[in-house]
């Protein structure tokens, strides 16, 4: 590419990831290994590379609560190493380990009624671009870290699919794209906000007309505000109060299928906007066709 001169980025990741399904004194269970390289180079004015190593371990156990109940409890506990060499002569390694848990109720009154509520523990480790793009009065990036308290239910009797979900979601540290420019960083940067609240409801209908043919459709709404910080109660920039989508899908075939989908996507503050300030971004319609 080219920005005030030639340039070259590159981007590797390399994933592995094992995973143990099946019952331990006759409890369901799952179990797991993630690993994770990322490396990352640009030569735009100096030559920065990152290079990021990330190691997960993870179990989830269901247990029989009541009849036709179950009790799901999971934790995942996650290590990462950091090589940043930002600039000719520097070299910067950290490191980044987190432990989360989920506790998750299930119970199914009916062989086409499925209701839970569950608490999950999630986090998002900064990438290795990431960590090349940030603001200079910024040492590293920290890791995103939330908590989802959810309820909802899902209704299946084979001629239609019914999903409500009620969420309520914190996160501290979140990883957020900042598109200022500056001559060290001409693709903007990323940067950790303050604490936010996420509390939204989304609904999603699959309504088949024939056997062949069915409507798709989903809802979301989300009040997603700063709860800390000096833009306490602001809205969170690029984070819309609605989205939405309604399509179809028809199999041509047994083995081939069209689709339609048209996405909308409401107003919202512009990234890095997190004063509120001035007009949002009006909101757009976006089509999709497949087959």
């Amino acid at each position: 590419g080219f920005v005030f001169g030639n340039f070259t980025s590159f981007d590797k990741v390399t994933q592995l990831s094992p995973r143990l399904t099946g019952t331990l004194l006759n409890q369901s269970m799952i179990t797991g290994y993630d690993f994770i390289e990322s490396e990352y180079q640009d030569t735009n004015f100096s030559v920065q590379r990152a290079n990021s190593l990330e190691h997960d371990f993870y179990g989830q156990f269901k247990f029989p609560f009541i009849r036709n109940g179950s009790l799901v409890l999971g934790g995942r506990a996650a290590f990462q190493n950091n090589h940043v060499l930002p600039a000719p002569g520097i070299s910067d390694t950290v490191n980044h380990h987190i432990f989360v848990s989920e506790q998750s109720f299930y119970f199914e009154p009916k062989s086409t009624l499925h209701l839970y509520i569950r608490h999950d523990g999630n986090f998002r480790f900064p990438k290795a671009d990431e960590l090349i793009e940030f603001p200079a009065t910024t040492l590293f990036l920290k890791p995103q870290v939330g908590d989802s308290f959810e309820t909802g239910f899902r209704w299946d009797d084979h001629s239609r699919i019914t999903i409500v979900n009620v969420y309520h979601l914190l996160l501290k540290n979140e990883i957020a794209f900042d598109p200022t420019q500056t001559p060290q960083s001409p693709f903007g940067s990323f940067q950790n906000l303050d604490p936010t609240l996420r509390q939204g409801v989304s609904f999603s209908e699959t309504y088949p007309l024939s056997a062949k043919f069915a409507i798709l459709s989903q809802l979301n709404y989300v009040n997603a505000r700063f709860i800390k910080g000096p833009f306490k109660g602001s809205l969170i920039p690029a984070v819309p109060a609605y989205t939405a989508n309604l399509g179809f899908q028809y199999d041509l075939t047994d083995h081939l299928k069209i689709g339609y989908m048209a996405v909308y996507n409401a107003d919202e503050y512009a990234s890095d906007n997190d004063a509120n300030i001035g007009k949002k971004i009006p909101s757009y319609w976006l089509s999709n066709m497949s087959l």
